[in-house]
């Protein structure tokens, strides 16, 4: 996956790393 940062806004960004946090979230508990 590429992204071109110059091109997403902001608040894009901060959702998609929500997401991410999100969804990672589940794993880091399980697996540390």
């Amino acid at each position: 996956m590429q992204l071109d940062f110059r091109q997403v806004r902001e608040d894009e960004v901060d959702v998609y790393l929500a997401l991410m946090h999100a969804a990672y979230a589940p794993v880091k508990a399980l697996g540390h």
